[in-house]
């Protein structure tokens, strides 16, 4: 067996989403999920910061004229969602309704795990995941 390299004492530290209009997905995920606006950069390419369940969101808007492709469709190579755990995926899912969501996968059943997915700004899959 090979000897496992010396770690490089990498963190985690955000994930970062393009969107042509990126006050608006920032408005979305604050609005909808409950995030929280840290920065909100302004200049020749605007930038929020959002804290969402301990994750770091950045926005970025695509300027008008810039070669930007449209989000693949799914299922793709790469990056394929963002998975969230909740407490109650049944309660968290009529709130989320209530805010305007539309699911892509309303709660169900698989192989006994609870789940739902949500479609986001510029089609960004949201996945929950009921914790337990």
């Amino acid at each position: 067996m090979a000897e496992m390299p010396a770690a490089l004492g990498l963190r985690f530290d955000h994930v970062h989403l393009r969107s042509p209009d990126a006050a608006a997905a920032a408005d979305w995920y604050i609005r909808v999920l409950g995030a929280e606006l840290v920065e909100h950069r302004q200049g020749p390419r605007p930038r929020y910061e959002l804290r969402l369940g301990g994750l770091t969101l950045l926005i970025n808007v695509i300027l008008p004229g810039e070669d930007c492709g449209p989000a693949p469709a799914s299922p793709h190579q790469g990056l394929e969602h963002l998975g969230f755990t909740v407490a109650d995926i049944d309660a968290t899912a009529a709130a989320l309704l209530a805010r305007g969501a539309v699911f892509q996968l309303p709660p169900t059943t698989i192989r006994g795990l609870r789940i739902a997915f949500v479609t986001g700004p510029d089609g960004v899959p949201i996945e929950l995941l009921q914790a337990g």
